[in-house]
């Protein structure tokens, strides 16, 4: 390890160069995710976003393609980093849970932490750094994953961890925090006083990729009438106050 590369660092260039290689991101559509619909669909057009933990740019380059966005995007990953790049991210490294954003106050229309939060153990320093860069009326958007779907309690049953409770397998970095679907984030957002309502909130499942059409309508249903208990995903979409 060479002296200025810090443990966290080297931890998620291990583990973005593992998982990338995992037979499940073989192809987009099998590690397609929920969270990157629900971003572009409620973003507007040619907005400036930075993308916080961005990882290999997956998102950001589907806002660049389809939205006309100018991404900028952190992580605290060279290797993903240099992936991101290639995707036509303007990148660059920050540690968003301990570090200040390396960007002016006001200085985008979106924020997006998409399946961020849960992975660093200062979260309430992550969203008010976003906070402070949006423009007033600007989007934040953010994505947790529920630590409580059906799965994940048979496995407490049994007396075990279910390994997407923790994310622990090969090449995923591990889960520090846990919010639950009932309004935990919402209260967090209000307690840290910050100027942002909710707009938008969903929860779904991680994939939609993976089911036939029949199969996806029926597990919505379920997470309608369940979302605790069968949603595998929670988006949120914060709209910025005028200050």
């Amino acid at each position: 390890m060479g002296e200025d590369v810090t443990p966290t660092e080297a931890y998620y260039d291990e583990a973005w160069r593992v998982k990338l290689n995992r037979p499940e991101y073989a192809t987009l559509n099998r590690r397609w995710r929920s969270r990157w619909d629900f971003v572009a669909a409620h973003i507007r057009e040619r907005a400036d976003v930075l993308d916080m933990g961005c990882g290999d740019g997956v998102l950001g380059a589907r806002l660049i393609r389809d939205k006309g966005c100018d991404v900028f995007g952190v992580d605290v990953s060279d290797y993903a980093l240099d992936k991101a790049r290639s995707q036509g991210i303007k990148a660059s490294k920050s540690d968003i849970s301990m570090s200040p954003l390396p960007f002016d106050g006001a200085s985008f229309d979106a924020v997006v932490l998409s399946c961020v939060l849960e992975h660093i153990p200062h979260p309430e320093h992550a969203l008010a750094q976003a906070v402070r860069v949006l423009r007033a009326g600007g989007s934040l958007f953010v994505t947790l994953p529920n630590p409580l779907t059906w799965k994940i309690r048979l496995a407490f049953l049994r007396g075990e961890f279910h390994p997407d409770f923790l994310h622990s397998k090969p090449g995923e970095g591990l889960h520090y925090r846990f919010w639950r679907c009932g309004g935990e984030l919402e209260a967090m957002v209000a307690d840290l006083d910050l100027p942002a309502d909710l707009k938008v909130k969903e929860v779904d499942v991680k994939n939609p990729k993976l089911y036939s059409r029949p199969g996806l309508r029926a597990r919505r249903l379920a997470i309608r009438l369940r979302p605790g208990l069968f949603g595998e995903y929670m988006h949120y979409f914060f709209l910025l106050k005028t200050r």
